[in-house]
């Protein structure tokens, strides 16, 4: 199946390979791992081809708003077209 993949497509992460993960601490490549499964919607795809998606969530008080996530690359073959 070799179907495009574009900016605004949401996708499926099928799986995370392990240069992405391999330097980061133990609890930030658990959250990312818990990503393999969940549906995502492609944000921009790089000059090299590499597919960025994110995940968090805003916390807001009275006056200030805070994001809480991570925003990461993958290639192609981690992606599924949901």
């Amino acid at each position: 199946m070799n179907q495009d993949i574009e900016v605004g497509d949401k996708v499926k992460l099928i799986g995370i390979p392990d240069w992405l993960i391999h330097d980061l601490p133990p609890d930030e490549q658990s959250e990312i791992l818990a990503c393999i499964g969940s549906v995502f919607t492609i944000e921009r795809v790089d000059d090299y081809g590499y597919f960025w998606v994110g995940f968090g969530y805003t916390t807001e008080d009275k006056e200030n708003a805070y994001y809480t996530g991570h925003s990461f690359c993958v290639t192609k073959e981690y992606l599924q077209p949901a």
